[in-house]
């Protein structure tokens, strides 16, 4: 039997290195944990545009732009309207449950052992302030999220013996992220600065809102029992999402400010691990489905009438990848000298939903190129698998059901139009000298 340090470094891991071992078939289950590589915080220049070369494609009186002349326009050279950041939100898991015998103990459980749910951890919405006329709208920056996992429950002795509603693993809740919302370069007088003049839009990234699992693990000759217990009752993974990003409109003065939606964190649902010498399930062992795992929307910034850079004029969008919502497996494993018994048990999870939010690139409205557009990768799906591993393995009385697939979607991209009415070159009434070149051939 492993000790207590190890078994609670097993808890904690939410895996179990034996089982791997003695079960290759079964395909790996992400393990939990945040969501990683994705921008914590996004710098403000991350998303910039290179400054306009010393032209006047448009016709602006005198060229360039007008920095020296404006009384009421900002002090900083970065935005007028003010910046907005959110923080990051801490985890909110659910409490776990574990009990550590001798190696020559029993553990009871009777209607005992019940993993605490999660609660929400949700990080605020941003929103830039306005420019106002006098430079550039405010980038917004929303923080990321914690964890949101149930609790797990972990019994380790020399045999277990579990009944009557007992080990009962907590539900996983919210991790989410703000909404971030760019400000808008606003009026009549243009920005003062050679980016975006719109606000860019970042939302932060989502944690795991997994269920927690149940682990049950006796001696080599020990016995495991489970008889009306390892319940989930069915959906108790949690919701994994980032905000939407709506980059701020140019308002007539610049390009349309960048938006980017963080990623989404897992949201599997937990696993049912007994092993031992010889383990016995009655009307037991149901593990849950995943939850759902969504990427916010990225919708970027409309450029309005005039931009002056050489590349998009409307802004880019770009959502967030989406993480796994398997469903829980259901692993029995004995000895080579022992028996899986399973009498109307062992029901893996069913997969979730895992969504990437849709993209769309701002106009340029006549004046430059629209922006472009790209949508995330969405994660897996996949039905909880059944594995039973031992000498003799009996089943009975509709046992061993694999969980369903879920969906895994990704959202639509669509870049934006040279007009905002979507009419190509023929059909717009421009005529080609009105047109600036933007640098493209």
């Amino acid at each position: 039997m492993r000790s207590p340090v190890i078994a609670f470094g097993i808890l904690a891991a939410t895996v179990s290195p034996t089982l791997i071992a003695a079960a290759p078939a079964t395909p790996p289950i992400p393990g939990a944990g945040a969501v990683t590589n994705v921008p914590h915080s996004v710098p403000l220049d991350a998303a910039r545009v290179p400054p306009l070369p010393n032209t006047n494609p448009l016709g602006f009186v005198n060229g360039g732009l007008q920095t020296g002349s404006n009384h009421k326009r900002a002090d900083n050279p970065e935005t007028a309207g003010g910046n907005a950041r959110t923080g990051d939100t801490q985890s909110s898991d659910g409490g776990s449950v574990a009990n550590i015998g001798d190696p020559d103990s029993t553990i009871t459980n009777d209607d005992s052992n019940f993993g605490g749910d999660a609660d929400t951890s949700i990080s605020g919405d941003a929103t830039g302030g306005n420019g106002r006329g006098f430079g550039p709208g405010g980038n917004a920056f929303t923080g990321n999220s914690g964890t949101a996992r149930g609790g797990s429950v972990f019994n380790s002795g020399g045999s277990v013996d579990s009944t009557d509603g007992s080990n009962v693993p907590g539900a996983g809740n919210v991790s989410g992220t703000g909404d971030a919302i760019g400000g808008d370069a606003a009026f009549k007088k243009r920005a003062i600065d050679s980016d975006t003049a719109g606000g860019n839009a970042h939302s932060g990234s989502s944690s795991n809102t997994s269920s927690g699992s149940v682990f049950n693990e006796a001696e080599d000759d020990g016995e495991i029992t489970n008889t009306a217990s390892n319940e989930f009752g069915g959906d108790n993974a949690g919701d994994s999402f980032s905000g939407d990003a709506i980059g701020g409109s140019g308002k007539d003065r610049g390009p349309g400010g960048n938006a980017s939606s963080g990623g989404a964190g897992a949201s599997n649902g937990g696993r049912i691990v007994s092993e031992g010498g010889t383990v016995t399930n009655t009307d037991a062992n149901t593990a849950s489905n995943g939850g759902t795992s969504t990427s916010g929307d990225a919708i970027g910034g409309d450029v309005a009438k005039r931009a002056f850079d050489q590349n998009t004029a409307g802004g880019d969008a770009h959502t967030g990848d989406s993480s796994n919502v398997n469903g829980g497996d259901v692993v029995n494993t004995a000895e080579d000298d022992g028996t899986v018994t399973n009498a109307d048990s062992s029901f893996a999870g069913n997969g979730g939903d895992t969504t990437t939010g849709t993209a769309l690139g701002g106009n340029g409205d006549d004046r430059g190129p629209g922006g472009n557009a790209s949508s995330g990768n969405s994660g897996n799906a996949r039905g909880g698998n059944v594995g039973n591993f031992g000498g003799n393995v009996d089943n009975t009385g509709g046992s061993n059901i694999a969980g369903t697939g879920g969906t895994s979607t990704t959202g639509d991209a669509i870049g934006g139009n040279v007009s905002s009415d979507g009419l190509d070159d023929e059909d717009d009434g421009l005529d080609d000298s009105d047109v600036p070149d933007f640098g493209r051939k």
